[in-house]
């Protein structure tokens, strides 16, 4: 499904739409950003679930990016219903096929502001500023590149 070719890592999604194709790495972060590219070369959407861990609490939250918009929303924790799905923004955009393009999330306490080429925007919520675990980089629908994938803040990538 992943391979590497013209300077990232590309996924072939063929399975069904509703379930994406991962590429997942493990992180130890808590504020700091997330940078790479994203080229939406024939997928319909991407998310980055990021995955948290804070003592016995556990859940992750999510970034998704389609050519028609980008959203933040918190997922359901550990215990939690699965209907606890909890939008925290959300903002227009307008992306081409086959381009790439930047996407920055930048976490400080309770919040994060994600950035998808021009388009900014800024979410609070308490998982927000929780530990983060593991980033869960998904495809759905035909093809995606990223590529250019760095993560800065106070801790550096964990070791498994």
């Amino acid at each position: 499904r992943w391979s590497a070719r013209d300077g990232g890592v590309w996924c072939e999604h063929q399975g069904p739409e509703n379930a994406g194709a991962a590429l997942t790495v493990p992180v130890s972060l808590t504020d700091g950003a997330i940078d790479y590219e994203l080229n939406l070369n024939g997928a319909n959407r991407h998310s980055l679930r990021v995955d948290w861990a804070d003592g016995d609490r556990r859940g992750s939250f999510r970034v998704v990016v389609s050519r028609t918009q980008v959203e933040l929303t918190k997922n359901p924790s550990k215990g939690e219903d699965a209907d606890a799905v909890e939008p925290v923004a959300r903002k227009a955009l307008k992306l081409e096929k086959n381009r790439w393009y930047p996407v920055r999330v930048t976490f400080k306490g309770g919040s994060a502001t994600v950035q998808v080429n021009d388009a900014v925007m800024t979410g609070t919520h308490e998982v927000l500023g929780r530990p983060k675990t593991q980033l869960n980089f998904l495809v759905f629908g035909s093809s995606a590149g990223l590529r250019n994938v760095k993560v800065v803040g106070s801790q550096a990538f964990a070791s498994k």
